[in-house]
C-alpha cells in the first residue's frame, strides 16, 4: 500500500488533482485583531480646558467679592462715633503758594510749628478738638502737594487749580471772604453734632474767630481774638 501511494503523489494526477484542490479552496490568513491603545490626551486641547477653567473661576471671585463690597458700601451706615467726637471744633486754616516769595520765607515752617502748639493747647484746654488744614493756590496738584509737604504740620491737604481751589473758594473768595493775598492764616470754629437717629452729622457754618494776612501778622498769632491782623508782608492774587 505504502509504495503504491508513494507512487500515485508523484504522479501527474495527483499533481493536478492537489493544484485543483488549492486553486478552489485557497488559504485564509486570520485578520490580525488590533492591539488595544491607550488613549492619548491632546497636550493643547487639555492647556485650553485648564485656561477657561482658572479664568471662569476668577472671573466668578471677582464678581462676588465686588458684590461683597457693593453690600458693604450700599448698606452700612458708618460708625461716625469711631471717627468724631461730638462737640466744638477750632480749625485753622493755611493758605500759601510756593510762587509767592513771603509763603517761601524759610522761618515759616517754625512759625507755623508754634502756632499749631499753641492753637491746639488752647483748643484742647477749651474742651475743643483742634485741626490744622493747608491750602495752596498754586495751579498743580504735585506743586501744591510738594509746598505744603515742607511744613509737616497740616491734618489736612487742599491742593490744585489754584486760585479756584476749594480751600481758597471756601476759607478766602467766596463763603469766608478775605483779601486774596498769601500767606494768610484763617482761624475758625464750627460745632460737630452726632445725630443718633440717623447716624449721621450735622456741622455748624465756619464761624471766623481771627485771620491773619502776611507773614509778620502770621507770626503774631495764636492771639485767637476777634479781630483781624493785616501787614504789607503779603502778595496780592499770586
Amino acid at each position: 500500500m505504502a509504495p503504491l501511494l508513494a507512487d500515485y503523489l508523484q504522479s501527474d494526477v495527483a499533481a493536478a488533482t492537489i493544484a485543483r484542490y488549492f486553486r478552489d479552496n485557497p488559504m485564509r490568513h486570520p485578520t490580525p485583531s488590533p492591539r488595544p491603545t491607550k488613549n492619548k490626551l491632546d497636550f493643547p486641547v487639555v492647556a485650553f480646558a485648564l485656561a477657561v477653567v482658572a479664568v471662569t473661576t476668577f472671573f466668578l471671585i471677582a464678581v462676588v467679592r465686588q458684590s461683597s463690597e457693593f453690600d458693604a458700601v450700599s448698606d452700612h451706615s458708618p460708625d461716625t462715633t469711631a471717627y468724631t467726637v461730638e462737640g466744638a471744633e477750632t480749625v485753622a486754616v493755611f493758605l500759601g503758594s510756593a510762587a509767592c516769595s513771603f509763603s517761601m520765607d524759610p522761618g515759616l515752617p517754625g512759625i507755623l510749628a508754634a502756632t499749631r502748639a499753641a492753637l491746639e493747647a488752647e483748643a484742647r484746654a477749651e474742651g475743643k478738638r483742634f485741626a490744622f488744614l493747608g491750602v495752596s493756590v498754586d495751579p498743580t496738584v504735585d506743586e501744591g502737594f510738594r509746598y505744603l509737604q515742607r511744613f509737616q504740620v497740616f491734618d489736612e491737604l487742599l491742593v490744585g487749580r489754584g486760585w479756584l481751589n476749594s480751600g481758597a473758594i471756601a476759607f478766602m473768595i467766596r463763603d469766608l471772604v478775605g483779601d486774596m493775598k498769601t500767606p494768610q492764616l484763617v482761624v475758625l470754629e464750627r460745632e460737630v453734632k452726632l445725630n443718633a437717629d440717623s447716624l449721621g452729622i450735622t456741622i455748624t457754618p465756619d464761624r471766623v474767630i481771627s485771620r491773619y494776612v502776611g507773614l509778620e501778622a502770621i507770626q503774631g498769632a495764636p492771639m485767637v481774638s476777634q479781630r483781624t491782623v493785616e501787614d504789607n508782608d503779603a502778595d496780592f492774587g499770586t
